[in-house]
């Protein structure tokens, strides 16, 4: 008997959060749909925390506009690279979409 192998979307959210890149997805409103464990860590909760809330729960109003706009600009094919603070520790990185 062979053992019967995980489905793909199984294969693939175990890619998904064992990458160590920052990833997620975001509807129309720009809230968080789907969040990888590595951003998770990085935004410094669990992954079910986050999902349906926006960067205005997450960081101030003028981090969150840039954000914003940054997303809008991803959402139309541009490429996009942003430092961004980590708000639970105040660490600068840069990011690619």
């Amino acid at each position: 008997m062979q053992a019967q192998l995980p489905d793909f979307e199984t294969q693939l959210r175990l890619v998904f959060d064992s990458s160590p890149s920052l990833v997620f997805f975001k509807d129309e409103e720009l809230n968080y749909t789907t969040i990888n464990s590595a951003m998770a860590a990085f935004l410094g909760k669990p992954a079910e925390e986050l999902i349906g809330t926006s960067d205005r729960e997450l960081y101030s109003a003028e981090v969150a506009n840039q954000l914003e706009d940054l997303d809008r600009q991803a959402l139309q094919g541009g490429r996009v690279e942003v430092p961004i603070m980590r708000p639970s520790q105040g660490s600068l990185l840069t990011f690619s979409a």
